[in-house]
């Protein structure tokens, strides 16, 4: 998962856009100090750069089963694909329509899915689903009504062929509500969120079973000081959506990685006195908490979230040391506290999303300012 950040090809949906373009004006004007730790371990560990195909812009998202099977995706028709040797372009449809592609997931080697969003000319957003049959990308449609003003999807999740979960928001009239669709095996269907309010969007989901899936974002509503967003996180139970409470009031969650049913976090931004931090929340299976984490004091944000257990877990996102410069933050949780990892890109301008798939093998994946996108492996030598 992604973030995005606006004036930039990005990934999300334009709910998303309006809360981060005004949290980076934010970041940029002020510079904090922060404390920096190097990667864990008595064996040397860290970001290397890998080879990736010329002329891809932007990378959004990435999900994959193992280090020989990991998709990549962004704006445009190619996808990436490690095959544990070297990455390689798959290209979608070929289309007049700008497309972006936002989320991803995969199952096996056969089964993967990406969803976004397209512009047809002169017409708003209309959401875009892809799925992966082993050969080729093969377009899905889903059974979003029609008379919205715009409709993007910005996360996926596959617990199996027959229960595939695709979040994001559809709008109508100024006002945007969360989305939510279930692919059954044969066909798309609809089970909306709780959640209502201006902006309101679901930008991530997780889940390991049928009845325990979970999606997050943020909802908007009006206040004596004017919109104020807060986060939300949505379980499912198999049969409908139930609104949790969560401990930061103002915010957003961004992305969620489920375990299990006592172990699932979701990573974000909370907002304090009009200033943006870094934001960790953790689910025991009875209630959210807050785990503090080493950009406590920075103006910051994050993005994505990835791990294998309690004890393996991986967050990504963006701070800004100076007005001018956009710096990614990786971090590990050992099971016991999260450890800032050093990142091997010295600047960041967009969108920024890890892999973890165990036994340290992480991907981080991301755009560099006025260099086109990266893909960077963690590795220990």
């Amino acid at each position: 998962m992604s973030i995005v950040v606006h004036g930039y090809p990005t990934r999300r949906s334009s709910a998303k856009k309006i809360y981060i373009a005004l949290a980076v004006a934010c970041l940029a004007l002020l510079v904090p100090a922060f404390s920096r730790e190097q990667p864990e371990g008595s064996i040397a560990c860290g970001w290397q750069a890998t080879t990736i195909p010329n002329g891809i812009p932007h990378l959004n998202a990435i999900a994959g089963t193992s280090s020989s099977n990991v998709w990549a995706v962004g704006p445009g028709t190619p996808t990436l694909h490690f095959d544990g040797f070297s990455w390689s372009s798959v290209f979608t449809k070929n289309s007049s329509e700008t497309q972006v592609l936002n989320g991803v997931s995969a199952l096996n080697t056969i089964d993967a899915w990406a969803v976004g969003s397209s512009s047809p000319p002169m017409h708003d957003l209309k959401p875009l689903v892809f799925h992966w049959d082993g050969s080729t990308w093969v377009e899905v449609a889903d059974h979003i009504s029609g008379g919205a003003q715009g409709k993007s999807l910005d996360g996926v999740a596959d617990i199996s062929t027959s229960d595939v979960w695709a979040v994001g928001s559809i709008c109508a009239v100024g006002v945007c509500q969360p989305l939510a669709e279930m692919f059954d095996g044969t066909q798309f269907v609809i089970h909306n969120g709780p959640e209502q309010g201006k902006y309101a969007s679901y930008y991530s989901v997780s889940g390991d079973a049928p009845t325990d899936v979970w999606a997050v974002g943020s909802v908007s509503s009006s206040s004596p000081q004017g919109f104020v967003n807060r986060p939300i996180a949505d379980r499912w139970d198999g049969t409908h959506w139930i609104a949790s409470r969560l401990p930061a009031d103002l915010g957003i969650l961004l992305s969620v990685k489920v375990n299990s049913s006592t172990d699932v976090w979701a990573a974000g931004q909370d907002d304090i006195n009009g200033r943006s931090r870094a934001l960790i929340e953790h689910w025991n299976g009875s209630s959210w908490s807050i785990v503090r984490n080493p950009v406590q004091s920075s103006y910051s944000f994050l993005t994505s979230i990835s791990g294998t257990g309690p004890n393996d877990m991986w967050v990504s996102g963006i701070r800004t040391p100076t007005p001018s410069l956009y710096h990614p933050i990786t971090e590990h949780w050992n099971g016991s506290r999260w450890n800032e990892v050093d990142p091997n890109q010295p600047t960041i301008a967009s969108s920024i999303a890890i892999l973890d798939l165990g036994h340290q093998i992480v991907f981080l994946v991301g755009t560099v300012y006025g260099g086109g996108a990266f893909v960077d492996q963690y590795t220990c030598n």
